[in-house]
């Protein structure tokens, strides 16, 4: 498999792994216990505090940059590389605060197939000359 491959491969995982782990998560609410679906529908009526507010709205142009970035690595776009990684590293200190998150197991599993490809991703991008080709 040649890098240009292996680079669209661990992009395309990256983006099932993250909406798989979002609808499965989403549908497999109902199969947690009690007390879990009780502190779900807590999170969901109470107002968010103006510290994850911040935080959102921080986090916004990040992910627009970090999606936008990973569609222009997977046509070899030579501008992406650097917006994706760092938008992708910044926005991992943003998760700090957010509240607590609940979710069932399997959309877990699901989704740390989602940071294995991006550092997949990046491995990928820091080590080879991926970009430079234009055989693909």
């Amino acid at each position: 498999m040649n890098e240009v491959v292996a680079l669209r491969v661990a992009l395309v995982l990256q983006l099932i792994s993250l909406f798989a782990s979002l609808s499965i998560g989403s549908a497999l609410e109902s199969h947690l216990p009690e007390q879990l679906q009780q502190y779900l529908a807590w999170e969901l009526e109470r107002e968010s505090t103006s510290i994850e507010l911040y935080a959102l709205f921080a986090g916004l142009p990040l992910l627009a940059a970090y999606f936008i970035s990973a569609v222009g690595l997977f046509f070899l776009k030579t501008w992406a590389k650097w917006i994706y990684i760092c938008s992708g590293i910044l926005m991992y200190p943003l998760t700090v605060f957010f509240a607590p998150t609940v979710e069932h197991s399997l959309a877990t599993v699901i989704g740390e197939f989602e940071p294995l490809s991006f550092g997949f991703v990046i491995c990928i991008l820091l080590y080879t000359n991926v970009l430079n080709r234009r055989d693909a």
